[in-house]
C-alpha cells in the first residue's frame, strides 16, 4: 500500500549505524527498491523538503539496498521487521551529530518523481552512540551542600535548567542556568547550596518531527 508523504511520521528505522529498515509496502505495487534511488537527509534545524530542487542547503547521503532481509542480528531484536528493506548506510563520523536534527529519507524513480519519504526512528541507534550513558546518575546528585542536576538528551541543541527558589511561584520567572553537555549525551549543570528545596524543570530545545523545526520542551526529566 502506498503511503501519503508525511514527514511528520517516521516509517524508516535507524537499526545500527549501517542499517535503516524501510516498510515494503509504503512503496507502489510493482516497484523494485534496488530502481529507485535512495538518499538519506539530514538537516541540523530542520526545513527539509522533498520537492526542492538542488542544490540543496542540507547534508545528503547516498544509500544503498541490500538483498534479501535484514541481518539476522536484527531480525533477531526486531522481528516485527520481517520483511522490511534493508537500506545500507556509509560510514559516517558525524552521525552523532546528524541525529540532532531532522532525518528524512526519500526514495525516487530514475526520472526524479518522488516515490516516497518520510521521517526516521532512530532510539536504538542512540543507545549504540552513547553506550556509557547507562552509567551516569541522572536527576539530582549533592556534594558538600551543592546539588548537580543531570538529564540525558542526547539529540538537544542546548539545554538550560530553570530554577524557581523555594517558596518562589511557578508563575514567576525563573532563573535560568546553561548546562553542558558531556560526551554520553548528558546535559548538566552544578548549583549552590542556596538551590536547596528549590523547584526546577529542564528547557530542552530539539528538533520536533511535528512541527518540523527546532522548539523549546519545558520537561521534568
Amino acid at each position: 500500500m502506498l503511503t501519503a508523504i508525511d514527514l511528520g511520521l517516521a516509517r524508516g528505522h535507524w537499526l545500527a549505524p549501517h542499517t535503516i529498515a524501510w516498510p515494503r509496502d509504503s512503496l507502489a505495487p510493482g516497484v523494485a527498491p534496488a530502481d529507485l534511488d535512495w538518499t538519506l537527509h539530514c538537516s541540523p534545524d530542520g526545513g527539509i523538503d522533498p520537492d526542492r530542487r538542488e542544490p540543496l542547503p542540507w547534508t545528503t547521503i547516498p544509500l544503498g539496498v541490500q538483498p534479501g532481509d535484514l541481518p539476522a542480528p536484527l531480525l533477531d531484536d526486531h522481528p516485527h521487521l520481517s520483511g522490511s528493506i534493508p537500506l545500507s548506510v556509509p560510514a559516517l563520523p558525524d552521525l552523532a551529530e546528524l541525529l540532532r536534527g531532522q532525518v528524512v529519507v526519500t526514495a525516487r524513480q530514475r526520472n526524479r518523481r518522488l516515490a516516497d519519504a518520510s521521517g526516521v526512528q532512530y532510539a536504538r541507534l542512540l543507545d549504540q552512540l552513547y553506550p556509557d550513558a547507562v552509567h551516569a546518575r541522572l536527576g539530582v546528585t549533592w556534594h558538600d551542600g551543592s546539588p548537580t542536576l543531570r538529564v540525558w538528551a542526547p539529540t538537544a541543541h542546548h539545554v538550560d535548567v530553570l530554577v524557581w527558589d523555594a517558596g518562589r511561584s511557578l508563575d514567576t520567572s525563573p532563573q535560568r542556568h546553561r548546562m553542558t553537555r558531556a560526551d554520553d549525551g548528558t546535559w548538566a549543570a552544578t548549583g549552590d547550596p542556596t538551590w536547596r528545596d528549590a523547584r526546577y524543570l529542564y528547557a530542552v530545545t530539539v528538533f520536533a518531527p511535528s512541527f518540523g523545526r527546532l522548539v523549546e520542551n519545558r520537561v521534568t526529566d
